[in-house]
């Protein structure tokens, strides 16, 4: 089930852009297959150690899949996290940030007298 599940990580990195009819892989642990791509997100996959499904993108990184093979059927969802935007460099010249205090100042009690009156 590992090896399937590495499988499909595996074709999901290898997969071609859309425009392609179809795209062949080889997997880590000797997997070899093809995907076709029927268009509008949606794939078939089928490999040589008698995997098939299919593979629907549902657009902002997120797909889901359905496999039957010699295991059993297996079916989940992969995302895809974005990569990451470079920190833009500092700007020496911009104004700094208004700092606005987000608590009310404290009222100052009087000091302390050991004579049990306040200090004037």
């Amino acid at each position: 089930m590992k090896q399937l599940i590495l499988t499909i990580f595996v074709v999901l990195a290898l997969v071609v852009p859309a425009s392609a009819q179809f795209s062949t892989f080889n997997g880590s642990d000797g997997t070899s297959g093809t995907i076709y791509n029927f268009g509008n997100g949606f794939q078939s996959y089928q490999d040589n150690k008698g995997n098939s499904g299919t593979i629907y993108n549902y657009g902002n990184g997120f797909q889901g899949y359905q496999f039957n093979g010699p295991a059993g059927p297996t079916s989940g969802s992969i995302y895809t996290y974005p990569t990451p935007t470079p920190m833009q460099p500092f700007n020496h010249n911009a104004a700094p940030p208004v700092l606005i205090p987000t608590v009310p100042p404290v009222q100052q009690a009087m000091p302390y007298s050991p004579y049990g009156r306040p200090n004037r």
